[in-house]
């Protein structure tokens, strides 16, 4: 055996390579279809969104070829471009899928690689569901990797796992063999960026994320495919990816000398690899906003409506979430956000939304309601703290409590452990295509909204994933 053979990259393409839709298990296969039509309606929803706009006029200046399409407007662009702009797409509405002890969000940056490397392919729903599968584990993995404290060094998981991801899905749409596509991620690995300085601003940074790690994705396993190299200990080398992103710890060792502890484990990568597949433990969002809001808001509502409480009667609402929930969904700019970008990341901004209208869906993101004055107010009233409990949770779940203290002095609380969309608190197939026909209803006709529907339901049928791209156009 060639010492490369026993690095974490080869040992994960290897499973890669070998992977088939003949022996996937049923779950798996079922799971897979579920995030590859979540990911279509957020996609397609997401097409005349401001910062969509944007990158499309970009891509469109620099595009040479017509591989690829751009879903909803029917661009057709060469393989980067068009992963890039449809993982920014499939972003901006933050109605996409996301992982819990990943810390981010798979679909955005797979799919969109494997969808053009598939479309530029010519495969069929099979082998591009196989694609998606192998680029869902490599994501979940390497951001699982980081023990959940990928954040806290001031990354975005779903940005500088997701070019493995991305790259995982190419390469195998590709048909790369094992040598080239364990250079697809060692090459993945020279382009894995995405500071996480976007909760604190309102700019568009982070819907560019998943977009530019499903652009570097194809391009590094198309750098690999014509024979481009990198070392083959990029996850596990001691100037590897894991240990130059992960948190480091200062400490002092058993002679009183400082060191510092990185907290990571890169065992996780191929752990049980072929034999547990992480993607079942994907969540769909089912409140548009950033993920840790998801389950404050499911307390929220439960309150609302089981007390009926009405926006007149709220003196407080107290959240006691994890550390990170705290400081995210509630920094400087959460406060009185001022623009949609905010707003999508404000728990303020959401609750005031679960009193007055009991709804955090994507059309709640207007002007409108960011200059109401009643918004305002109720925003005024939203405190809180980091919760023992569910900081001891943290990253496995996201625990929340929620406590609203009304004018007459009465409180009345909830503590949700599993919001609506958690593998334990999944949505039904009906919820999951009704949401479906919202989003993509925003762009497509309800006509074409059925048929696509329908040929996702059916996509393992499907001879050539053309015909998706071809119905994601009106």
């Amino acid at each position: 055996m060639e010492e490369y053979q026993n690095t974490l990259a080869y040992r994960f393409a290897k499973f890669a390579t070998k992977l088939n839709y003949s022996f996937l298990p049923p779950e798996v296969i079922d799971a897979t279809k579920s995030y590859i039509l979540d990911w279509f309606g957020c996609a397609v929803g997401g097409l005349d969104v401001p910062s969509t706009q944007i990158i499309l006029r970009t891509a469109r200046e620099l595009n040479g070829r017509n591989d690829a399409t751009v879903l909803g407007s029917g661009d057709k662009m060469e393989p980067t471009l068009a992963a890039m702009v449809n993982g920014t797409m499939s972003h901006a509405l933050e109605m996409d899928d996301d992982h819990r002890t990943m810390c981010g969000h798979p679909g955005v940056a797979v799919i969109p690689a494997a969808l053009a490397m598939s479309e530029k392919m010519g495969l069929n729903g099979k082998e591009f569901i196989e694609a998606v599968i192998v680029g869902y584990e490599m994501i979940i993995r390497t951001g699982t990797s980081f023990l959940g404290r990928a954040y806290f060094a001031g990354w975005h998981p779903t940005s500088i796992c997701g070019v493995f991801g991305a790259a995982a899905s190419a390469a195998k749409a590709l048909g790369l063999n094992e040598e080239q596509t364990g250079m697809a991620y060692s090459l993945a690995g020279s382009m894995s960026s995405g500071p996480l300085e976007y909760p604190l601003t309102d700019a568009y940074a982070k819907r560019f994320h998943p977009g530019n790690a499903a652009r570097n994705g194809v391009l590094a396993a198309m750098m690999a495919r014509d024979g481009f190299t990198g070392p083959w200990n990029i996850f596990d080398g001691i100037y590897g990816w894991l240990n130059i992103h992960c948190e480091k710890v200062a400490e002092l060792d058993s002679n009183g000398k400082p060191v510092l502890r990185k907290i990571c484990n890169p065992d996780y990568l191929c752990d049980a690899l072929g034999e547990r597949y992480d993607l079942l433990t994907n969540s769909f969002k089912v409140h548009s906003g950033g993920r840790f809001a998801a389950t404050s808001i499911d307390a929220c509502l439960e309150i609302v409506e089981k007390y009926h409480i009405q926006p007149e009667e709220v003196k407080e609402i107290r959240v006691g979430a994890c550390d990170f929930t705290n400081r995210v969904h509630f920094s400087e700019g959460c406060r009185q956000p001022k623009t949609i970008p905010a707003a999508q990341f404000s728990l303020p901004f959401q609750l005031a939304m679960v009193i007055l209208h009991s709804d955090v869906s994507v059309k709640r993101y207007t002007e409108e309601n960011l200059n109401d004055p009643r918004v305002m107010e109720i925003m005024n009233k939203v405190l809180n703290f980091v919760d023992p409990e569910a900081e001891a949770a943290y990253p496995k779940h996201y625990i929340a409590m929620v406590t609203i203290r009304l004018k007459n002095g009465t409180e009345q609380k909830a503590r949700v452990e599993y919001p609506k969309g958690d593998p334990e608190n999944k949505p039904t197939t009906e919820e999951l295509h009704n949401k479906f026909r919202d989003l993509a209803g925003l762009t497509l006709s309800a006509e074409r909204v059925e048929r696509l529907l329908e040929a996702l339901i059916h996509i393992e049928g499907v001879e050539n994933v053309r015909t998706l791209t071809a119905l994601s156009v009106n």
